[in-house]
């Protein structure tokens, strides 16, 4: 199921995976008990302070590549035009101390939903 990206503002970001152009980040909205799977194929970049185990404060989607994942997709020998920028920001963040997921994706990100189920050991 394909679900809007601001279904993850205020959810938890738990677990980040990346591996040679394939991201994968899970969320975990506690509130609502929905776990959340973000895939995208391209890359992250991350600020220096950790953003696992942090609620989302916002996420922006831009057809324009700004500075740093313009040059990490040319690092990258690849072509601008063929990504999207995401900044995922988290709370915390300030203009002095940035908690922010910034990536590019090739084509479309993939954010698929799922309730969270409690097992219970008898």
């Amino acid at each position: 199921m394909e679900v809007d990206s601001k279904l993850i503002v205020g959810a938890t970001l738990n677990e980040i995976q990346k591996k040679t152009d394939k991201v994968k980040l899970v969320f975990e909205n506690k509130r609502t008990k929905k776990a959340f799977t973000m895939t995208f194929d391209g890359f992250l970049l991350e600020t220096s302070g950790s953003a696992l185990e942090k609620k989302v404060k916002d996420v922006q989607l831009s057809h324009v590549l700004g500075f740093r994942t313009l040059s990490q997709v040319r690092t990258l020998h690849k072509k601008p035009q063929d990504y999207q920028q995401i900044l995922i920001q988290m709370e915390g963040s300030t203009e002095d101390y940035k908690l922010e997921l910034l990536g590019a994706f090739k084509n479309n990100y993939r954010l698929s939903s799922k309730s969270k189920t409690s097992t219970v050991k008898l």
